[in-house]
């Protein structure tokens, strides 16, 4: 129970500061059981403070398309609604599936980074407003 009061915390604080945060996701027929959250937010890595695509889906929603619109229209979000930059993501290694996912989204691979300590390097996805903007045009 801390732990989750803590957590929803950080998220009002950093939605205040930043004017964005990650959605809780659920399906248009059943509203009131959500099945993920996910969505661009502002976090961390390798020191640096990044917009940040990320998911979080119940088991009984993966393999369905629902990462891969969510993260279309996230992206479409920070760029249209919020005028971010750049968007980035990070999966880890053997996450083939959300590795797919980001580049499903546009999103190009950066760079290994360290994240986690006693953990593999994650990958980073990046796309800038420009690269999507392109994109579009195709």
């Amino acid at each position: 129970m801390e732990q989750s009061r803590q957590s929803l915390e950080r998220r009002i604080i950093k939605t205040e500061a930043y004017g964005f945060n990650d959605w809780a996701i659920m399906k248009k027929e059943k509203p009131e059981h959500i099945i993920g959250f996910g969505g661009v937010f502002v976090s961390e890595f390798n020191g640096k403070v990044t917009n940040t695509l990320g998911y979080r889906f119940e088991p009984d929603a993966w393999g369905k398309g629902y990462a891969t619109e969510l993260s279309k229209r996230a992206i479409r979000y920070g760029f249209d609604e919020i005028g971010l930059q750049e968007i980035v993501g990070v999966v880890r290694d053997n996450h083939l599936a959300s590795r797919r996912v980001l580049e499903k989204a546009g999103l190009r691979f950066l760079e290994k980074i360290e994240d986690v300590e006693n953990l593999s390097a994650s990958l980073m996805f990046s796309i800038s407003h420009d690269e999507w903007l392109a994109s579009k045009d195709k």
